[in-house]
């Protein structure tokens, strides 16, 4: 068994959390994910996390303080066109402000999709809802009809 004190890292500056923006600290874990998996693209929702990390000692049990809940990535294969419905039903505010309870998520709400792999160009309507402009994949643009 792991000791909940054993040293991780040692930070010199805190990672924030903000479950409604992109952070270091989220983006941080993405891009492990994606790494980890070797998949195209990865995405994890802001809300995944509880909170941030000081700066200094982190110790599993400051992991486990900010992530109570199991991460158990899959890769999924999907079309272009089904990533870019993903994608356009992330950016909801239905979505981000969805308080799910259950299947092992212990955050308050979902809070902003964030992406390793995927550049993704919003823009806004005058009534402030987003739309999906643009999705590149590793710099290509998003094919609809391709497996990715």
């Amino acid at each position: 068994m792991r000791s909940c004190k054993k040293k991780l890292a040692h930070l010199e500056v805190p990672l924030q959390v903000d479950w409604f923006q992109r952070t270091e600290l989220i983006q941080r874990l993405t891009d492990t994910v994606l790494d980890w998996t070797n998949a195209d693209c990865a995405m994890l929702t802001a809300g995944l996390l509880l909170d941030g990390l000081p700066a200094g000692d982190i110790t599993y049990k400051d992991v486990h303080r900010i992530c109570p809940h199991p991460i158990n990535p899959c890769v999924v294969e999907l079309t272009g066109s089904e990533l870019l419905e993903v994608v356009r039903a992330a950016l909801s505010e239905e979505f981000t402000h969805f308080h799910l309870k259950g299947f092992g998520f212990r955050g308050v709400v979902l809070g902003e999709m964030v992406y390793s792999g995927l550049k993704i160009k919003i823009g806004s309507h005058q009534n402030g809802h987003r739309y999906v402009k643009e999705i590149y994949v590793h710099e290509k643009p998003l094919e609809m009809e391709k497996n990715i």
